[in-house]
């Protein structure tokens, strides 16, 4: 396959357990490492989340995906590519929830 999933990470350790045990996907236990695990992160955190998990990810030197809105203010927006370009990382808004 051309993409794998390598895992995730939720801080409520109770929902890692029960989706590992379901689904098979295998829980990290922080962000850090599962960041360290891949070569690019999918951010599914609610948008006021958005800004610091995806700097962490962008500072690691990850490529990233990250839902829309991309922050939750312009200033942080900006912040954001301006790392992005620093790093030399590639992002991308996704536009699921389009219709949210």
């Amino acid at each position: 396959t051309k993409y794998e999933l390598v895992g995730f990470y939720d801080k409520d350790k109770e929902a890692s357990e029960k989706v590992a045990s379901e689904f098979g996907y295998k829980s990290f236990p922080s962000m850090e490492a599962l960041i360290e695990a891949c070569d690019m992160v999918d951010v599914v955190t609610p948008t006021l989340y958005h800004f610091d998990t995806a700097k962490q990810v962008v500072e690691a030197g990850k490529h990233l995906f990250i839902e829309k809105p991309i922050t939750h203010t312009v200033p942080e927006a900006e912040a954001l590519l301006e790392l992005a370009k620093i790093h030399n990382v590639k992002g991308q808004v996704g536009q699921v929830e389009r219709f949210n």
